[in-house]
């Protein structure tokens, strides 16, 4: 459920011990923003305490922000209370203090929103949006975006949730991003990639995007790319005329589940006055597949099939509109191999696609 437990529990006896995890960062860049220029940092804050009388264990989002980089504001909690969390470890009735993968955006207003993975839940789990419109003095309550399927998942060697065929590591949740031409900061969305679809015995992840347009207090779903088996690890960002790119990493191409390879996808959508998706197209961008089945990391107790790719893609869209993605890539062979069923390098690689 959490990465980093283990961390958490090395260190005093009693506690509180304490492990800040997944930190990401945004930058205001809002021309209208009384902002601009503030950095945001948001993190899990993985905390555990126990003596003989008590135990306690939270793990809230937290952020903290700075005007010039040296001098930062201190830590505030803000992943809030709200009625759909409903299953509690230490915390208090309906507070969402169990969490993952927390990562802020900002509107061109400054508008600054976090989405989130929450675990305060009795099944499957879902991801959560706050908000603040005062340069992150005060936050919203959560708002709840959607249920995130990914407690049917198999696991890898090491207890951790994997796709069918392959044993690397995987988590559902992604990005946020906001519309740079929306003036008036409301328009912001969220990716991932769940296995509603799909089985722990076959499973068929595909991608999907939350876009609210009342700064984040109601959300609409939309599915991105259900194609056979796997896509996944997607990352969102949005052009400055609205237009919205989605790229992940995409086993469709390969074989099928047999073999631990994949391709690389960007998704274009324009979106109408109704909020009803007006286009939508679909590219492959990579030019060879990556083979993380033979693999010469993470891999020596798994006959090559590496169980750590790196969880992270990257995008990005140019003010020419020209879309820059960036994944981690397995295709190359490598010299000096540790034995022929690890033969594969792991490096990054990235693509520019034109408007």
């Amino acid at each position: 459920m959490f990465s980093g437990f283990t961390a958490i529990t090395a260190g005093k006896v009693f506690g509180p011990n304490i492990f800040n995890d997944k930190e990401y960062l945004t930058v205001d860049t809002g021309a209208t923003s009384a902002h601009r220029d503030r950095v945001y940092v948001t993190w899990s804050k993985f905390t555990e305490s126990a003596t003989p009388q008590a135990s306690f264990f939270s793990v809230p989002i937290e952020v903290s922000f700075s005007g010039d980089g040296v001098n930062w504001s201190s830590a505030k909690e803000i992943s809030g209370f709200g009625s759909f969390c409903t299953a509690t470890i230490s915390g208090q009735p309906n507070q969402c203090d169990l969490n993952q993968d927390s990562y802020p955006a900002v509107a061109s207003n400054g508008k600054v929103y976090v989405s989130f993975e929450n675990f305060n839940t009795l099944a499957e789990n879902q991801v959560l949006v706050v908000s603040s419109s005062n340069g992150g003095a005060t936050w919203s309550n959560p708002a709840r975006l959607d249920t995130l399927f990914d407690i049917n998942y198999p696991t890898n060697a090491d207890g951790r949730a994997t796709l069918t065929g392959c044993q690397l590591r995987y988590g559902v949740k992604a990005n946020t991003a906001t519309d740079p031409s929306d003036p008036t900061g409301n328009t912001v969305y969220v990716v991932w990639a769940d296995n509603r679809n799909g089985t722990a015995q076959a499973t068929n992840t595909d991608v999907f995007l939350g876009r609210s347009t009342d700064g984040g207090k109601t959300w609409r779903v939309y599915t991105v790319d259900n194609s056979l088996n796997d896509q996944f690890y997607p990352w969102v960002a949005v052009a400055s005329d609205g237009r919205v790119d989605v790229g992940y990493m995409d086993r469709s191409y390969s074989a099928g589940q047999t073999e631990c390879k994949y391709g690389f996808t960007l998704t274009r959508l324009t979106f109408d006055s109704a909020g009803n998706i007006s286009t939508q197209t679909r590219q492959r961008v990579d030019t060879g597949l990556s083979d993380s089945g033979h693999a010469r990391w993470f891999s020596g107790t798994t006959n090559g099939n590496s169980r750590f790719i790196g969880d992270y893609n990257g995008m990005a869209v140019g003010s020419d509109g020209f879309t820059w993605t960036l994944w981690t890539d397995q295709r190359n062979l490598v010299a000096n191999p540790p034995s022929p069923t690890r033969n594969h390098a792991q490096h990054a690689v990235g693509t520019l696609t034109s408007p």
